[in-house]
């Protein structure tokens, strides 16, 4: 990707989805939220210096697509989400072709390894680590569509 260049120098960046108690028919309470990601920059507020916010999230990483209307989620990953955005309309047809249906809200995950077929025999709990290539954190670009919830890793300490 050493020769896609943007045309632009800025992105509409968003901080936070949350999922509300409101069915596919509306039906629920919009005020209660049942979950939500953040993804917040390092800032300063006043003099203290307020650390960056990256939740980790279930992200469908594979799908397949079971009628017209439905798609089926293969492949689960963990992510960390580090900024959610949306590209500015003026650029997305110099980046891709017309016939890509692109989704509005992007999020730029960092991966963790994959899920190992069993959990860990003495804890009960799957043991997942950064996802590295060369040295490098492996990452991608997701729907946030794709962001199934937001989970909590425990560190393993020994």
């Amino acid at each position: 990707a050493h020769d896609v260049h943007f045309l632009f120098h800025r992105l509409p960046v968003f901080h936070k989805v949350k999922w509300c108690s409101v069915d596919a028919r509306g039906h629920g309470d919009a005020r209660v939220t049942l979950d939500s990601v953040h993804a917040k920059p390092q800032h300063k507020l006043g003099s203290r210096l307020i650390a960056r916010r990256s939740d980790t999230a279930l992200v469908c990483k594979l799908s397949v697509s079971v009628s017209m209307y439905y798609l089926l989620c293969i492949e689960f990953r963990v992510g960390q989400v580090r900024v959610m955005f949306t590209l500015p309309p003026k650029s997305i047809p110099l980046l891709f072709p017309p016939t890509v249906h692109l989704p509005t809200h992007l999020a730029y995950v960092e991966w963790f390894t994959p899920f190992p077929p069993a959990p860990d025999h003495n804890s009960g709990l799957y043991k997942l680590s950064r996802s590295l290539h060369g040295g490098d954190t492996m990452a991608s670009i997701v729907s946030v569509a794709d962001i199934e919830c937001s989970v909590h890793l425990i560190l393993r300490f020994g």
